[in-house]
């Protein structure tokens, strides 16, 4: 865990400031009725910045650079030291002298005061000439960054925007504290408010004083529970709930003295392991504490951390565990504090029930000062350093867009469907937008999407699909490439560069940026699950964004992918698509069975969108006539029998050459008339009593069964006419044979046949009629 000592500059200013904290909060908080003598001596000679000059003559008492006049006698934070002499008024872990000045533009203290008034000469025009710094306001809310726990008005709180996560734990070189010895009470009643009690030798040569600051529906049965583990400090309080609190607490200062004084003990480190916040489906025990420079929960944890102007607070979950022990990890936190002297743990209880209450028996806390090594994935929060997470020169706490991908912070740091905007109103003053106030300030929980890596306001890759939010937020014709690109420049310095503003490049600290419903206001390719920036398929084609690009598809267009590649359930614009251009939708075509991408695949009835050009121009039965071409005619293009001979304008397939429209046995490639069958009219000619052989079915659509293309059983029969001579049909060749009667001579005669295809059920059938000319009798002609 890297070692970020947040409070590097007050050191730097007093090394006594730490006991000046300590000796105040016992000044402000601790009973009067027995006062140490060495109280009034200190009053006197108050010097709380260090810097040599009595907070009486001191222009800026606490050395941050702010005038007193300025700061004034309010506790902003409620941590008992006013604003005028706490470095860090507003408690978000960011000391006041570098929230008043802007980032870029920070000057250190020099640490020189020619003219002994308490202000450092760096914020001094000139030595006598009062100055200090005029604190900014960065958002324009009326509330200065150095009061303002969302100083960009993004939702995000200032603490939050200036922590760090990693996920190591390292806790071996800080001194490990042993309060198993008896408490002994120093002053006030005891286990009462404003008693002080000592734990004498916690380590070498130090001692802890802790003070009973507020009781709110409290009863303390036992300060310190030694019957197991000792070295432990472990109060066991009784709360009561009524219809006025339903937040019962005790407030126990924890201050580290020299042995056998009240002297303050800084301590460079000191780790604090607050165990157990666990709770019931009645109540929950919550613990706050001062803000520390990190803290370090398990993953997965059941506890609850929220940031709220009065320090860090840790609710526990709804199971209960037996005792107080450090055994289970997802009930513990480790916090971190540096250049420590004093600290404020609240114990408590919340319930969301309507019922009032006494806990039945006294609710355990611990606190394990030394290393916690039962974690089984730490993941550490370190606080208060001012990141600049795109390098773009504004820390993040002052930047709408603090990872530059061109979404503000405010919409990323919410869900796409929850997202609430900004009310612009603040009722209480303290900088943090009422829509993401609470009771306990506790603004915006950012959203992590992709559950690794960094939250998404800070995450270049929020849906971790190998797209970067810039293009993904950014393109909004799906081509791939942003239409809102990066560009250098930031006209109003709010952190979100000109390249992705709106129409007003100078709309100072519009959070969302005209995001009003990320929902329909950013990039969303298949039109459901979440936006393109945190969908892992965007085009909803069921292949992930990283397997297209592995397949070499276009993870943006829901027509191209790889079918063996399907892992997720198609949806969205894959379903509302029609990738094979038939009009029928992706999705009719899955319900009906048919090919999505072949596009003469597909169930006429079903065709809900425009074909496109392709489809139209194709002829899907292979009739000879386009699609286009059958649809305006009314007729089938799925059907190779349904067509309108005058439509034909194309070569007719080879499968539909093979075909019998007309069931009469001539494939549609060698039938005259491949829709209708159809029997010709045929003639001839003979001498009288003479046999003639005409070949009735040469211009017929009927083969002869000796033919080899002949699909069917061609059948011949006469069913009329006036021929009264011999008639013969050979079906196998389509010939009739006919020899006249005597009678017939020197005439016209008739055969009417039919012929059939006798595969079918009826028949296919066709007539036609055979005139045959017969030639006189030249055996009964008289010579002349």
């Amino acid at each position: 865990m890297e070692k970020i000592t947040l409070f590097n500059f007050k050191g730097k200013v007093s090394g006594a400031f730490g006991f000046t904290l300590a000796f105040l909060a016992l000044v402000l908080t601790s009973s009067f009725d027995n006062i140490p003598v060495y109280l009034s001596y200190s009053i006197v000679s108050v010097d709380s910045d260090g810097d040599g000059v009595p907070d009486s003559n001191d222009v800026d008492s606490d050395g941050d650079g702010i005038l007193d006049s300025i700061e004034g006698t309010i506790d902003t934070d409620g941590d008992g030291i006013p604003n005028y002499l706490d470095v860090d008024s507003d408690n978000d872990g960011i000391l006041d002298n570098i929230e008043a000045q802007v980032s870029r533009d920070y000057i250190s203290p020099s640490k020189v005061d020619s003219d002994k008034n308490g202000l450092d000469d760096a914020y001094e025009i000139a030595p006598g000439n009062g100055g200090g710094l005029i604190p900014i306001d960065t958002d324009g809310d009326g509330v200065p960054d150095y009061l303002d726990l969302d100083s960009d008005n993004d939702g995000i709180l200032d603490s939050l925007e200036s922590s760090v996560l990693s996920t190591d734990f390292d806790c071996e070189t800080v001194p490990n504290l042993n309060f198993s010895n008896t408490p002994t009470l120093e002053s006030g009643d005891a286990l009462s408010e404003g008693a002080v009690y000592r734990f004498s030798l916690i380590t070498d040569n130090l001692d802890a004083l802790v003070t009973i600051e507020s009781v709110v529906n409290g009863r303390i049965s036992t300060l310190d529970q030694n019957s197991v583990d000792p070295e432990f400090f472990k109060p066991e309080i009784e709360f009561t709930t009524t219809d006025v609190i339903r937040r019962p607490y005790v407030d126990l200062r924890i201050s580290m003295v020299k042995t056998g004084t009240n002297e303050s003990a800084v301590l460079d480190e000191l780790i604090a392991n607050f165990i157990d916040v666990d709770g019931n489906s009645q109540y929950q025990e919550f613990n706050r504490f001062d803000t520390p420079v990190s803290y370090t929960y398990d993953n997965p944890t059941e506890v609850g951390v929220n940031y709220t102007s009065g320090g860090l607070l840790i609710n526990g979950g709804m199971k209960e565990y037996d005792g107080i022990s450090n055994t289970h990890p997802s009930v513990n936190v480790a916090v971190e504090f540096v250049d420590i002297s004093t600290f404020v743990f609240r114990f408590g209880i919340q319930t969301a029930t309507n019922d009032n209450f006494t806990t039945n028996v006294p609710r355990q806390s611990g606190i394990q000062f030394s290393c916690l090594d039962n974690f089984v994935d730490p993941q550490t929060i370190t606080f208060s350093k001012d990141i600049d997470s795109d390098g773009d020169g504004y820390p993040d706490r002052v930047d709408i867009d603090s990872d530059n991908d061109g979404i503000p912070d405010n919409v990323e740091a919410q869900t796409t469907e929850g997202y609430i905007p900004p009310t612009g109103l603040d009722s209480d003053n303290d900088g943090l937008d009422n829509a993401y106030d609470g009771p306990v300030n506790q603004g915006l929980i950012p959203v992590n999407t992709d559950g690794t890596d960094m939250p998404d306001y800070l995450d270049l890759d929020t849906d971790n699909d190998t797209v970067p939010d810039n293009i993904e937020g950014n393109d909004f014709n799906f081509d791939g490439t942003p239409d809102q690109i990066y560009i250098g420049t930031d006209s109003d310095g709010d952190g979100l560069d000109d390249g992705y503003e709106g129409e007003d490049l100078n709309d100072g600290f519009d959070v969302n940026d005209e995001i009003d419903n990320p929902a329909s206001d950013l990039p969303n390719t298949d039109g459901v699950d979440d936006v393109n920036y945190r969908d892992i398929d965007d085009d909803g084609d069921g292949v992930t964004t990283i397997k297209e690009k592995e397949d070499n598809t276009n993870p943006l267009d829901p027509c191209d992918y790889n079918p063996e590649s399907v892992t997720l359930t198609q949806n969205g614009a894959y379903l509302t698509a029609d990738c094979d251009g038939d009009g029928v939708t992706n999705e009719d075509e899955n319900e009906d069975g048919t090919d999505p991408f072949d596009p003469c695949d597909f169930v006429l009835a079903h065709q809900t969108v425009t074909p496109n050009g392709t489809w139209n121009d194709t002829d899907c039965d292979g009739d000879g006539v386009t699609n286009e071409d059958e649809k305006t005619d009314g007729t089938d293009p799925l059907d190779p029998c349904d067509y309108l001979p005058e439509s034909v304008t194309l070569t007719p397939s080879v499968d539909w050459e093979v075909l019998d429209c007309d069931n009469d046995g001539n494939p549609n490639g060698t039938d005259p008339d491949p829709l209708v069958a159809t029997a010709r009219d045929d003639s001839g000619s003979t001498p009288a009593l003479t046999e003639v052989a005409i070949n009735i079915l040469e211009n017929d659509d009927y083969l002869p069964n000796n033919h080899p293309d002949n699909l069917g059983i061609t059948s011949l029969s006469m069913i009329g006419g006036s021929a009264l001579g011999t008639v013969l049909f050979d079906e196998e060749t389509g010939f009739l044979n006919y020899t006249p009667v005597e009678s017939e001579s020197n005439s016209t005669v008739t055969v009417i046949y039919q012929v059939c295809n006798v595969i079918p059920d009826p028949n296919v059938c066709a007539s036609a009629t055979v005139t045959i000319q017969v030639g006189p009798d030249m055996d009964n002609v008289i010579d002349a």
